[in-house]
């Protein structure tokens, strides 16, 4: 198992596929247990990220980002490759994954190069496109937190003196290290 989600049933992702576990009682019991395999691509031991009644998770690789959705007409969850339009994108590997849901609805994905790709997503519209941040040394790591309605990404830069600083993305001010 690398990562649990809990939807209305729980999603549990595998090195080898992406599994829901339920009960006919709708609590789960050592006497009432149901596992059902819903894909087979696998994942990597990266905690997803769950956007409406959706689960984003990279790839065992680290080269694709995954939308996993339920699909009534197939009465199976599915998952779509988010990434298939711009595979260079994450071609060194995914680190980490962060949702920064307002305003602007962007998950930031830290690479293994020390880049950044952030996708502007917006599933019920159709729309997403991926971009590349880069700064001065190696983004390590992002984290997203919620203050009165708004997201602030967290990012964790190791500069170029080896010096580990935690930043606060802001679209207001264009400096590293502004707080």
């Amino acid at each position: 198992i690398e990562w649990l989600v809990a939807t209305k049933d729980l999603v549990i992702g595998t090195t080898y596929g992406e599994h829901l576990v339920g009960a006919d009682g709708g609590v789960i019991k050592p006497d009432d247990i149901q596992v059902e395999q819903q894909s087979s691509y696998g994942s990597k031991s990266i905690q997803p990220i769950q956007i409406g009644d959706e689960v984003l998770f990279i790839s065992p690789d680290g080269l694709k980002l995954r939308a996993m959705q339920y699909d009534f007409t197939k009465d199976n969850w599915i998952s779509r490759d988010v990434t298939f339009f711009s595979e260079h994108i994450t071609e060194s590997g995914v680190r980490n994954i962060a949702w920064a849901q307002h305003p602007d609805q962007l998950l930031w994905c830290a690479l293994e190069n020390g880049d950044a790709a952030v996708l502007s997503y917006e599933r019920t519209e159709g729309v997403y496109g991926w971009s590349r941040q880069t700064t001065d040394g190696f983004y390590r790591d992002f984290a997203a937190a919620q203050l009165n309605g708004t997201s602030y990404v967290l990012s964790l830069a190791q500069r170029e003196d080896d010096s580990l600083y935690l930043e606060i993305q802001d679209n207001d001010v264009f400096m590293d290290s502004y707080l």
